[in-house]
């Protein structure tokens, strides 16, 4: 998955479900989006674009996923 943010826009590439919608929480599978007068401009299969005041962005990761499980290890 892929975000990008510029000027109140931000993309969400390749998202996998939605969970929650209102104008301040945008709850995806992966991302918890929080901020004000969000709206989704443009969603289709692959790419999500959400317009307003983002405040805080959380990111799950799959704890069985192998690219995060290897990333982890170099942190540590």
């Amino acid at each position: 998955m892929d975000l990008e943010y510029h000027k109140n826009f931000l993309a969400v590439d390749n998202y996998k479900q939605i969970k929650q919608l209102s104008d301040d929480l945008i709850e995806l599978e992966q991302v918890t989006i929080e901020g004000k007068d969000l709206k989704i401009v443009r969603s289709d299969g692959y790419q999500m674009i959400i317009q307003g005041v983002v405040q805080k962005i959380w990111i799950r990761t799959d704890e069985n996923d192998l690219q995060n499980q290897n990333e982890q290890r170099r942190l540590f």
